[in-house]
């Protein structure tokens, strides 16, 4: 969606990580790590799921959202309606995961979508002037013990850089005249950790889980909101920038994280020392930031069809070329973009190499009696700066769109680059943003 020019966006200092003190965050139990399901939006466990849903249904709600987050990255990177200075806004861009969060003392569980492309955690409260539907029924303050509002004078609240008389408000408007705005907010945030079986973990057991908690994690209270958004309860950021969950945990969990993604169903979330990947296959690349934290860029060199190099040209990608394009890892979009220098070279190097029919369509389409036959597609390996190799199987660059046609899921827009979800699934994927660098190595996701 196209950002109005007037706008209201959420500056912030250059105070990423150290937010842990500004919050008075405490952890409950002597934790390093913990892991949560990560549930994809269109799977039986979401409160998104359509039974009903064809695949080329899903497929053209997944073109759809794409669409929505290459809007804003447009205005990130193209238009650059953002400044140089870091800032934070909470955007109503659809995103493709789920994690349960529980609320408040006691706790009450949430559905919300996960974006490592923003770094807001906001969820609607009562009472409620204006409200979407949810799932769940709606967080009241009321009945926590430990939820607070965030005051004027608090450092969270003046990054926000908005009038503060009384409460500290939040507020993002666009141009198809979506918002949400509420109260900046604190209280304690529970994870119900699935791998605390196989460790020891001082903290309350639920069955073979235990929970783990977190005081004082500061999220924006929405209680007027567009009633355009999806029935998910609100959104976690996992973004770089100093509100997103990762930054407030920050110490707590090492600054690192790691996300599985499944094709369906579950693939996992792990934070700290669960976020660790162990496997003679990890590759490493380092995260580059370029003034703000929010976005992960990396440095892609070239891209091999099979065993034969497209041909980028060098330094394209060099996130240090005032001149060159930038290329975002984001677990939000599900189609891969790539600039169109680079998305000609690769459809010509594809072109080549695939000898089934190909259709009239205008994407890269071909027709295939069964999907056995991907394949006889090579994989795409895209070469990152540092040696770290990241091979892209057929089906995950593929997608049947109708019986007996396949398409790629890699579009081209002018300059800048994301590297997608499709791409991403089955492989383990860890950022250690301590010393900002980014691990992979493939995995199951859903037997993880």
């Amino acid at each position: 969606m196209e950002l109005m020019s007037n706008a209201i966006v959420i500056p912030f200092h250059d105070l990423t990580f150290f937010l842990s003190s500004l919050f008075c965050l405490s952890l409950v139990g002597s934790i390093t790590g913990f892991r949560l399901d990560l549930i994809h939006r269109d799977s039986p466990g979401s409160p998104l799921h359509d039974p009903n849903a064809s695949s080329y249904d899903l497929f053209r709600q997944a073109t759809l959202r794409s669409i929505s987050r290459l809007q804003h990255f447009n205005s990130v990177f193209v238009e650059k309606s953002f400044s140089s200075k870091l800032k934070m806004i909470v955007t109503p861009i659809p995103s493709e995961y789920l994690m349960k969060v529980g609320i408040g003392t006691p706790a009450r569980e949430l559905q919300f979508l996960v974006d490592t492309g923003s770094d807001i955690v906001w969820t609607q409260c009562l009472p409620c002037t204006s409200c979407f539907n949810q799932t769940s029924p709606t967080f009241d303050p009321t009945k926590s013990s430990t939820y607070r509002k965030i005051g004027c004078s608090e450092p969270l609240c003046k990054y926000l850089q908005m009038p503060c008389t009384n409460d500290c408000q939040y507020l993002a408007a666009y141009a198809d005249k979506t918002y949400t705005k509420g109260i900046l907010s604190s209280d304690t945030f529970t994870f119900q950790d699935i791998s605390a079986n196989t460790k020891n973990i001082p903290s309350i057991k639920t069955g073979a889980d235990a929970l783990t908690s977190f005081e004082g994690i500061g999220f924006g209270c929405g209680d007027n909101n567009s009633k355009t958004f999806s029935a998910t309860d609100g959104l976690v950021g996992l973004g770089g920038g100093p509100m997103s969950l990762i930054s407030q945990l920050g110490n707590s969990i090492n600054k690192t994280f790691s996300y599985c993604l499944a094709p369906s169903g579950s693939g996992k979330l792990s934070f700290g020392s669960d976020a660790l990947i162990s496997s003679s296959y990890i590759k490493s690349t380092p995260i580059f930031r370029l003034g703000d934290p929010t976005y992960y860029i990396l440095y892609l060199q070239e891209i091999s069809v099979g065993l034969n190099r497209i041909g980028i040209p060098s330094g394209f990608f060099d996130p240090n070329n005032p001149n060159g394009s930038k290329l975002v890892i984001d677990s939000g979009t599900p189609m891969n973009v790539l600039a169109q220098v680079v998305y000609d070279l690769l459809i010509q190097a594809l072109r080549e190499a695939i000898k089934h029919p190909a259709t009239n369509d205008s994407g890269l389409c071909y027709k295939m009696e069964t999907l056995g036959d991907l394949a006889e597609i090579p994989n795409m390996t895209f070469h990152f700066y540092g040696g770290a190799d990241w091979i892209v199987f057929p089906e995950n660059s593929f997608v049947e769109v109708f019986e007996g046609v396949v398409c790629l899921t890699t579009w081209s827009v002018a300059s800048f680059s994301i590297f997608g979800s499709n791409v991403q699934r089955n492989m383990n994927v860890n950022y250690d943003l301590e010393n900002e660098k980014l691990s992979f190595a493939p995995a199951q996701c859903n037997k993880i």
